[in-house]
């Protein structure tokens, strides 16, 4: 799959190693008191809208599965875990260091997208 506009994101991507778009979400919802519109008002405009679409109908997706989390194990937290890494994470972000190759930065980042996965699936449910 190639996204348009380059990487998740989009241009702003490349700012703030590659969490641009978040970094300015998280600062907006935290400045706001964390409102329930959150998503909508405050993330979505900051990504590209086929960007925005994708990231709704995956979460669309999530949260169903994760509705059904006493039957199928699946608890938000489980499943932003196995996806992060291939929604908002990438190596063209620049997240890893190409020359630091090691188990211990692959983990950090895998963590960080989840962490990143797991707000925004959050934000989302409010």
């Amino acid at each position: 799959m190639v996204l348009e506009e380059g990487t998740f994101g989009g241009v702003d991507a490349s700012s703030s190693n590659g969490w641009g778009w978040y970094v300015k979400f998280a600062e907006a919802e935290r400045m706001s008191s964390f409102p329930t519109d959150a998503f909508s008002k405050q993330l979505l405009p900051l990504l590209p809208p086929s960007h925005a679409n994708l990231l709704k109908d995956l979460l669309d997706l999530l949260s169903s599965v994760a509705a059904h989390a006493q039957g199928n194990g699946m608890f938000n937290t489980k499943l932003c875990k196995v996806l992060a890494w291939w929604v908002v994470c990438s190596r063209k972000w620049g997240v890893q260091d190409e020359s630091k190759d090691t188990w211990t930065d692959f983990y950090d980042a895998w963590d960080r997208c989840s962490r990143i996965l797991e707000h925004i699936m959050l934000a989302y449910l409010r």
